[in-house]
């Protein structure tokens, strides 16, 4: 059994290890986990980084523009592996979605979800009211682990 996980840039690349492991015919995970889901380097085209980002929760444009500078570099946003939203996504593995509806990535998170059920995929989503980017670190908030830990031993049958 296999999963892959991530929070915040690191969810971007758990989520682009699927792809990679199908273009290099490997074994795909068996599910992957994206906490902070971080599936689109195109940040600009989503309503809620513009609505949201602005506003500094967490992290605001400047820092996204940083993100994009260290992570990315001068490779363009739009290919898979920088952006898997952007990636064939039929027979992706069963996928974890967590984001807060105050994160600026919410609304690129849940596309991410969309696009894998559009093309066969299964996802558990996580998208609690009025939370922020890594929201999950408040010690209030754990139900995002529980979540996880549900849809991992359910995939993964114990």
């Amino acid at each position: 059994r296999i999963a892959v996980a991530g929070d915040s840039a690191g969810s971007n690349f758990a989520a682009a290890v699927a792809l990679r492991a199908r273009e290099d015919d490997a074994r795909l995970p068996d599910a992957v986990v994206m906490l902070g889901a971080f599936a689109d380097f195109q940040f600009e085209r989503w309503s809620s980084f513009l609505a949201l980002a602005p506003r500094g929760i967490v992290y605001d444009m400047a820092f996204a523009g940083f993100i994009r500078g260290a992570y990315v570099g001068t490779t363009a946003w739009a290919p898979p592996w920088v952006s898997p939203i952007e990636g064939d996504l039929t027979g992706y593995p069963l996928t974890v979605v967590v984001a807060g509806t105050q994160d600026p990535i919410v609304d690129s998170a849940r596309a991410f979800a969309q696009r894998i059920r559009d093309a066969g995929g299964a996802t558990v989503d996580y998208f609690p009211d009025g939370m922020p980017h890594v929201f999950y670190f408040f010690r209030e908030e754990s139900v995002a682990y529980d979540v996880v830990a549900k849809a991992l031993a359910e995939a993964f049958g114990s």
